[in-house]
C-alpha cells in the first residue's frame, strides 16, 4: 500500500514540476538544462529523502559558489559565455532546490500521518533531525499574525527554509509538514500547548544551534515565546536583516 502512495505521489508531483521547469524560462533557465535534474527529484520519492534532499541543497550551494568565485578566477575567461553558463546551472540547481522542498514536504507528510500523539510527532521529529545533523537552524516566523493570513505567512517561513537549505546545505529544521498535524493528543497532555510538547524539545534538542527570527517576529506570541525560552538555554539567535 505504501509502495502505491509512493507512485501515486510521483504520477502528481511530476507534472507539478514539470510545470515549475515550463515556467522557469522566465528566470533564463533552458528546459535542456532543467530536465537531467529529474532523477535527482525522482530519488526523492524512492530513497531517503533527507539523503537525497540534502544532496541537492549542496549542489545548488556549491552551483552557487562557482556562478559567485573571486575576481581573479575570472583571468583569461570568455566572461559572456562563462557567466551565462554558470548562471544558467545555478538557476537551474536553485529551482531544483525549491522543487524539492515540496517534496521533501510531502514525504514527511505522509509519514507523520501515523503519529497518534505528539509523542510519536516529536520522536519523528528528532529522528529527522539526526539525518539532516547537527548545527541546525530553526525558522521562527509569523503565522497566524501575517498581514496576508496564515497561507501568506508559510509561503514566507518556506522561502527561508529554502534559502538557508541553500547557504547551509540542508542544515535548516523544516517545520511546515509539522504545522497542520491533527493529532488525537493523550488524556494527560489535552492541557498542554503544543509548544511545550513539540516545539521546546526541538529547540532545546542537540541538533538545533541557531535560533533565526523571520521579519515581524515581534508581532508574534509564538515567536516570542521561542525566541526567550531558546535564549534561556542558550541557543545562538538571529535576526533577518532588513
Amino acid at each position: 500500500m505504501e509502495i502505491f502512495q509512493e507512485f501515486l505521489g510521483m504520477l502528481i508531483f511530476i507534472p507539478f514540476s514539470l510545470i515549475f521547469y515550463i515556467l522557469s524560462l522566465e528566470k533564463e533557465v533552458s528546459i535542456s538544462n532543467c530536465l537531467p535534474k529529474f532523477r535527482f527529484l525522482i530519488q526523492l520519492f524512492v530513497a531517503n529523502p533527507v539523503v537525497q534532499y540534502k544532496h541537492i541543497a549542496l549542489t545548488t550551494n556549491a552551483a552557487r559558489n562557482y556562478f559567485f568565485p573571486p575576481n581573479n578566477y575570472w583571468y583569461g575567461i570568455d566572461w559572456e559565455r562563462e557567466i551565462a553558463a554558470r548562471k544558467n546551472r545555478y538557476l537551474g540547481w536553485q529551482l531544483t532546490l525549491k522543487i524539492a522542498t515540496y517534496i521533501f514536504e510531502w514525504r514527511v507528510q505522509n509519514r507523520i500521518k501515523k503519529s497518534k500523539d505528539y509523542i510519536e510527532l516529536t520522536e519523528y521529529a528528532y529522528e529527522l533531525m539526526s539525518d539532516l545533523g547537527e548545527d541546525l537552524i530553526f525558522v521562527s516566523s509569523p503565522l497566524f499574525t501575517h498581514p496576508d493570513g496564515v497561507k501568506a505567512g508559510i509561503r514566507v517561513l518556506r522561502k527561508q527554509i529554502i534559502f538557508f537549505a541553500e547557504k547551509r546545505n540542508g542544515l535548516v529544521f523544516n517545520q511546515i509538514p509539522f504545522l497542520n498535524s491533527r493529532l488525537v493528543l493523550l488524556k494527560e497532555y489535552e492541557t498542554e500547548s503544543k509548544f511545550n510538547l513539540f516545539y521546546k524539545p526541538v529547540i532545546q534538542s542537540k541538533f538545533v544551534s541557531t535560533l533565526f527570527m523571520n521579519e515581524g517576529w515581534v508581532n508574534s506570541n509564538g515567536c516570542k515565546t521561542e525566541k526567550y525560552y531558546a535564549e534561556s538555554i542558550g541557543k545562538k539567535i538571529q535576526h533577518k536583516e532588513i
